[in-house]
């Protein structure tokens, strides 16, 4: 099969190199694979060109990026030319509905988790859909042996202000009440399922089926408060238990000031990650539970012990625990000791273990083995 990729962003993004690692796992496995640059503000008329041209079997494309390109009748571009559409959603499908919901009779949909499968689908998503996480790659050569490592605790964060409710400056009524709710039950979930928390909250509101589409901008204002919630209370939990710690991203020296037990360094590009898990005895994967597990299958690739929050997706990908350690997102002060006991107790085993694993089973060769399975079945 012939697959033609789009690349939206700049190379070291995480799309631009997790496009070319699709593309280098394709060619290993048999297939065709270009990358067509397609970034943003490009004119859609040359683009839409360069994909007749290419006359590829799929266009693949990471955040489904360009998946709205319509005629002026109104039909996707990708039926008129009999192209399939494989959109991959790293993200949760609020933070890309534009993309995601053009009708196209030959969409095929990639989704973190089955919870984010189940909320596009009610925001009228068509066609066909898998729920996979990201895969990784192999790392080149022997991995750095645990006691080697020179970064004993890593995180990769930005710090964005403190966690607010935005929507607590609405008017006191029905509506600031349902979107309370929600985020009280989002909050309180290990799933951080929103389409569970509409479904609780749907009796109240008095709406029926439209309450996705129709609260779609607040739903997902509250998805970032609680992702953002999440991050800042584990992160500060571990900050002020003394851990040594080594805290990656913007803002984070300005927020907790000099501490001997901090390290802060800006944000890196995406492609210099690999090497900082490549130097962490311990990397703590957040947010986990809303669909960003792609961290940890890094991290454990490059021979880490990773500390995750809880994600029905790991299981669903086959890793268990003692692959990696679950804290609980409910609970921040869980973060500390599951992390203490990684640096302090059986991290080395941990890493090994994880490392394993993950060659054998969390490799993009493996997801696009289910993928392409899926879309011949």
């Amino acid at each position: 099969m012939k697959f033609l990729l789009l690349q939206t962003t700049a190379p070291d993004h995480l799309y631009g190199v997790t496009n070319r690692a699709i593309a280098d796992a394709l060619g290993r496995s048999g297939h065709g694979a270009s990358i067509l640059p397609a970034p943003t503000g490009a004119p859609l008329d040359d683009v839409v060109g360069a994909i007749h041209a290419a006359a590829p079997d799929y266009v693949f494309s990471l955040g489904s990026f360009l998946g709205g390109i319509t005629a002026d009748s109104g039909a996707s571009i990708f039926d008129i030319l009999r192209i399939r559409f494989i959109g991959w959603q790293f993200d949760h499908p609020l933070y890309t509905q534009h993309n995601l919901t053009a009708p196209m009779g030959g969409r095929y949909s990639v989704y973190a988790n089955a919870g984010h499968a189940a909320f596009a689908s009610r925001l009228g998503v068509g066609g066909s859909s898998t729920a996979l996480l990201a895969g990784g790659v192999a790392h080149p050569g022997p991995v750095k042996a645990f006691e080697d490592r020179i970064i004993p605790i890593l995180v990769l964060a930005t710090y964005n202000g403190p966690a607010m409710r935005p929507w607590a400056s609405l008017p006191d009524g029905s509506d600031r009440r349902l979107i309370d709710q929600i985020a009280d039950q989002l909050l309180a979930d290990p799933g951080v399922s929103l389409a569970a928390a509409c479904d609780q909250a749907r009796a109240a509101s008095g709406l029926g089926a439209e309450l996705e589409r129709v609260l779609a901008e607040p739903l997902r204002t509250v998805l970032t408060y609680v992702r953002h919630k999440d991050r800042l209370d584990a992160i500060t939990t571990l900050v002020e238990s003394g851990l040594p710690i080594r805290l990656v991203g913007d803002g984070w020296a300005g927020h907790f000031g000099a501490r001997p037990n901090l390290t802060t360094s800006a944000s890196v590009p995406f492609a210099q990650v690999h090497d900082l898990y490549t130097d962490a005895k311990v990397v703590v994967s957040l947010n986990a539970a809303n669909g960003a597990c792609e961290r940890a299958i890094q991290a454990m690739l490059a021979g880490a012990a990773v500390a995750s929050d809880f994600s029905d997706s790991y299981a669903a990908m086959g890793l268990i625990d003692g692959d990696l350690r679950l804290f609980d997102r409910i609970r921040p002060e869980t973060v500390t000791g599951v992390v203490a006991d990684l640096l302090e107790g059986d991290g080395a085993r941990v890493a090994e273990q994880g490392y394993h694993r993950a060659m054998g089973s969390q490799l993009w060769e493996h997801r696009l083995a289910a993928l392409l399975g899926g879309l011949s079945g």
